[in-house]
């Protein structure tokens, strides 16, 4: 249920970015490009994330990097 929600806030502000950003002049191809260079913004953070988090749990129980790393 959480994840849902964090989804939803997660489209909302990238819609009211692509909104301030591009104005009202801007065509659908320029939205639609801008929208989906921000979505994979946020893939790509989350994916840092979870690298990050993933070489923490590493560091903490000194784990074998390819164990958990992959």
């Amino acid at each position: 249920m959480i994840a849902m929600k964090q989804i939803k806030h997660t489209e909302e502000m990238i819609e009211d970015l692509v909104n301030v950003s591009c104005g009202q002049h801007a065509s659908a191809r320029e939205r639609h490009v801008y929208r989906e260079a921000l979505r994979s913004l946020v893939r790509l953070a989350k994916a840092e994330q979870m690298f990050d988090m993933k070489s923490d749990i590493q560091t903490l129980v000194g784990a074998p990097t390819d164990t958990l790393l992959h």
